[in-house]
């Protein structure tokens, strides 16, 4: 499988300011040629720091 990125956004809305960086995400979407993710990075007190969606297209390889 090749998965191609679609659009990739990413909000950066403030800096961590030398704390750790927690990440969570999740697919939003899973269809049969496209995936929707969404990820959210914030600070161990749950501060938001950067937010971002990404598109991909799914697509199979063709064995040879």
């Amino acid at each position: 499988v090749v998965i191609p990125t679609i659009e990739f956004k990413l909000n950066f809305l403030r800096p961590a300011g030398g704390q750790d960086v927690i990440a969570r995400g999740r697919v939003a979407h899973h269809g049969r040629r496209i995936a929707v993710c969404q990820v959210d990075l914030s600070t161990e007190s749950e501060t938001l720091l950067a937010t971002g969606l990404f598109t991909y297209m799914i697509k199979e390889i063709e064995k040879e």
